[in-house]
């Protein structure tokens, strides 16, 4: 409940809010620790590290690719937006990709073919 308080509080200042999806680039394939500030973490339980607030609070939020790491991972962009105001987190989500190509690149895969 504080939490969802200091979010509601954030949005009488601003429409959305916008930060990183996750607090490190996509690991690669079967990759399964992470550096967050230099310390090893569990890949899966990381990724969801700033996505949480929206998830608990309910405020409603998007994701969208913003760029790639210096190893050729996919960076993500977290759009959040007031209480039922989804609209302003999707149209701010669409004027981003309407003036980047980001959406438009994808991250080269491994091969994958097995013998």
């Amino acid at each position: 409940r504080k939490l969802s308080e200091q979010v509601y509080e954030a949005f009488q200042k601003v429409d959305i809010i916008v930060s990183p999806t996750t607090p490190v680039s996509a690991p690669r394939i079967g990759g399964e620790e992470v550096l967050v500030g230099g310390i090893k973490q569990d890949a899966r339980t990381s990724m969801s590290y700033l996505t949480r607030v929206a998830n608990l609070t309910g405020f409603p939020s998007i994701s969208l690719p913003c760029g790639f790491s210096s190893q050729g991972t996919p960076i993500g962009m977290q759009i959040m937006a007031k209480s039922f105001d989804e609209s302003t987190a999707i149209r701010a989500a669409h004027a981003y990709e309407t003036a980047t190509t980001w959406h438009k690149h994808h991250p080269e895969l491994p091969n994958t073919a097995r013998d």
